[in-house]
């Protein structure tokens, strides 16, 4: 578990699986996700069960706010395209629950994300795709210190486009 003063980042729980998917279908979440469709429960819960055969690193990680000394989930972070060989990732991080928007959740879940990557983990290298289109991710990721590498033009399909 990883604790960061008003989130915590834990294993996920299958029970969550549910929460996810919700905010996966919620047009408004997906909207900024490289994702041609919502997901759903079956096909998450496929992917969770095969977990405990995947390294640690690859693991999904539930997102909590300390909300009144109570944790309430708001997100999820999952690996994806660990690479150890090259020494590079491409994590997400997912805050679903949009009552955790602005407050801070997406960034410091991300410079922990990124001290556990580059110490822990050792990589050389974590990048993030973004949509052009999705103003508050880029801005995110320059706060947190992401520079622009380059533009894939026409690399993602969403909403049509």
């Amino acid at each position: 578990m990883i604790h960061a003063g008003h989130i915590r980042l834990r294993y996920a729980e299958r029970a969550g699986l549910t929460t996810l998917v919700k905010s996966l279908t919620d047009p408004e979440v997906r909207g900024g996700l490289d994702r041609a469709a919502p997901r759903n429960l079956a096909r998450e819960e496929r992917w969770f069960e095969a977990s405990p055969e995947r390294d640690p690193s690859d693991q999904l990680l539930a997102i909590d706010l300390n909300a009144k000394r109570v944790w309430q989930p708001v997100g999820s972070r999952r690996p994806s395209s660990v690479n150890n060989w090259a020494r590079h990732a491409e994590p997400w991080v997912l805050i679903g629950d949009k009552s955790g928007w602005g407050q801070g959740i997406g960034a410091d879940s991300r410079r922990r994300l990124l001290g556990h990557a580059f110490g822990t983990l050792n990589l050389n290298r974590v990048h993030l795709p973004v949509l052009a289109d999705n103003e508050r991710a880029l801005r995110l990721f320059h706060k947190v210190g992401f520079v622009e590498a380059g533009r894939l033009c026409e690399d993602s399909l969403a909403d049509g486009q």
